[in-house]
């Protein structure tokens, strides 16, 4: 199964409203891991930096009624903040454990650009709440250094062990 749900006061509508100036959505699926037979949920957006705090309380809600069901969630995307912000201190609060960490690598910025009122550093992020699934490997995928930019962000690239 998949679904969505809009960030914004009316999730279940094609909406904005938190401030954001584009719309926002969660996307998510539920899928199986084949070799072993464990099912998880992976959730991927893009939290506007304009508005953090109601997309991440909204988030929080939703992935609770998930969590209650699936042993296994992950969540993947630009999150717009670091790990020095409270959203996300929230997240780690209610489970969620940062890939990053677990494999125990340098600091990485995945945002190349410093601009007011945009967070810096690691703000792209694979977040996971499982004791099925642990970090194996944690890296950026970074350009050839002949080749230009397509984004102002570095894509993350985990490798997940299956306990």
């Amino acid at each position: 199964s998949s679904g969505y749900w809009w960030l914004s006061p009316t999730p279940d509508i094609p909406s904005i409203g938190f401030g954001n100036t584009a719309p926002r959505v969660v996307l998510w699926a539920h899928l199986n891991h084949r070799a072993s037979n464990k099912e998880f949920v992976i959730f991927n957006t893009h939290i506007d930096h304009r508005c953090t705090n109601a997309m991440v309380e909204l988030c929080r809600r939703k992935f609770a009624a998930f969590a209650e069901e699936y042993p296994s969630l992950f969540l993947i995307g630009d999150l717009n903040f670091n790990e020095t912000d409270p959203n996300y201190a929230l997240l780690v609060t209610d489970g969620w454990s940062d890939s990053h960490r677990g494999t125990h690598q340098a600091d990485s910025s995945t945002f190349s650009h410093n601009r007011p009122n945009i967070p810096s550093g690691r703000i792209d992020h694979i977040l996971y709440r499982s004791k099925e699934f642990l970090p194996k490997t944690w890296s950026r995928l970074l350009p050839h250094a002949s080749k230009e930019r397509i984004s102002d962000h570095d894509p993350v690239h985990v490798e997940f062990q299956v306990e």
